[in-house]
């Protein structure tokens, strides 16, 4: 390996967190090309973790990692969202483990590249395409520091109503009403304009729900006659309760188990 050529691969050695994945699309805008990308394989500094994705030699990729190479260039953006988001926030009982499942969310038609999913193919991956929440509120996100690097996820506001997304089915509905009931600083303006812009019926009748029976300050500050919610009942389990001002069919009490 001449000068140059070893400037070139410590410079991007040194610019690479330990555990991310660089595409093809972002190497050649660091003005490697495939040609060179090749040789630093060959060389033992990369290796392929999949059709046009990289990674440092000797790591581990991480969920996070492989997400950030996922973001790069990519407006609305793939994101961690729902349960996942909240976790990372801090707002779960539960730590962010790696044998949680790991949720996320991009726009409509998105589809997560085969290397990513074959990178973590054992792993329990929730991925959802959906126009259900806009991807033009940049309230609605924030930026996550996993260390070496960010990336970016649902802000506590779209994550509650990302993570409802999934209730009963994936997330049990005790698990969720504890997590609502832990969110006692929302953004009341972030959350009506999310409500207000949320397509689905369901989510906003149950976040608004559980704002009420957990009781916060900020539930009396949203405008609830601005949000949509439809008409006609929706059971969100069966053989519950009907809950006559939303008209959602919930459990009967709260214990249960959780997902």
């Amino acid at each position: 390996m001449n000068t140059v050529k070893g400037t070139k691969i410590n410079r991007l050695i040194q610019a690479w967190p330990e555990g991310t994945v660089k595409t093809s699309v972002e190497l050649a805008a660091l003005g490697v090309s495939n040609s060179l990308t090749q040789r630093y394989i060959k060389d033992g500094w990369l290796v392929s973790v999949g059709r046009g994705a990289f990674a440092r030699a000797y790591g581990k990729v991480s969920r996070l990692g492989a997400l950030l190479g996922l973001q790069y260039a990519k407006k609305p953006t793939v994101h961690a969202g729902g349960r996942t988001a909240l976790e990372l926030l801090g707002y779960s009982h539960y730590a962010a483990m790696d044998d949680r499942g790991f949720f996320l969310f991009g726009p409509p038609k998105y589809k997560l590249p085969g290397w990513f999913r074959t990178l973590f193919q054992n792993q329990d991956i929730v991925f959802c395409a959906s126009s259900t929440l806009p991807y033009s509120l940049a309230a609605s996100f924030t930026q996550y520091d996993a260390g070496a690097f960010t990336v970016t996820i649902s802000a506590p506001e779209r994550a509650v109503l990302e993570l409802l997304y999934h209730v009963p089915t994936l997330v049990g509905f005790d698990e969720a009403l504890q997590l609502v009931g832990s969110m006692g600083t929302l953004r009341h303006g972030v959350m009506q304009e999310l409500l207000e812009r949320c397509t689905n019926i369901k989510v906003k009748r149950l976040f608004l729900y559980m704002a009420r029976e957990s009781g916060h300050r900020w539930y009396k500050e949203l405008n609830r006659e601005a949000v949509d919610l439809g008409s006609g009942k929706r059971v969100v389990v069966k053989n519950g309760k009907l809950d006559k001002e939303f008209q959602l069919t919930v459990p009967n009490s709260s214990e249960g188990g959780l997902f």
